[in-house]
């Protein structure tokens, strides 16, 4: 027996367009899946699922983003968190979408920003240990993937959380709208 379903790319967070989203990304192969699920816009799909698919996908290479060129670690991982930004629908802060946030969660995301403030100082200090001949280049490099890994890691939980309630926000925004 056939089911009816409704959906709408015009109003993706009525009827089933999640739905319909997860049935496409379960039929697809691993990699073809993956490069679909970081396409979608989380705010287009609305779908919780989709966000945590994503934060999986994000997961599963932050030990290939932490390893690439220690020497530069601060800025690779910088760069990998404003990828982590765009791919969880976080907006920026002073933007409208920002501002339309309760204030718990634009303190949440302030939080995520102060941890890369936090994560920069602790490179700086680590980036004086590499300098040193021969040791300081391989000491360096070993802690500046320990710690590089480590940050992206925290920030993409902390990330997972807000962009949650982001969604969330936005979802009982649209609803009302």
């Amino acid at each position: 027996m056939s089911e009816n379903i409704l959906i709408s790319n015009h109003y993706p967070a009525k009827w089933e367009f999640a739905r319909l989203t997860q049935a496409i990304l379960d039929a697809l192969p691993s990699f073809q899946r993956e490069s679909l699920a970081l396409s979608l816009s989380t705010l287009t799909s609305l779908s919780t699922e989709v966000l945590q698919r994503k934060v999986q996908i994000l997961k599963g290479s932050l030990w290939m983003v932490a390893s690439k060129l220690p020497l530069f670690a601060s800025g690779v991982a910088m760069n990998e968190i404003s990828f982590y930004r765009s791919q969880l629908g976080l907006p920026e802060e002073g933007s409208q979408r920002f501002e339309r946030l309760s204030e718990n969660t634009q303190r949440d995301l302030k939080a995520i920003g102060e941890l890369m403030v936090e994560y920069a100082s602790e490179q700086a200090a680590e980036d004086v240990t590499r300098w040193i001949p021969f040791v300081g280049l391989l000491v360096g490099g070993a802690k500046s993937f320990a710690s590089t890994y480590s940050f992206l890691e925290q920030c993409l939980e902390k990330m997972e959380k807000t962009a949650l309630l982001v969604l969330k926000e936005a979802y009982i925004n649209y609803q009302i709208d």
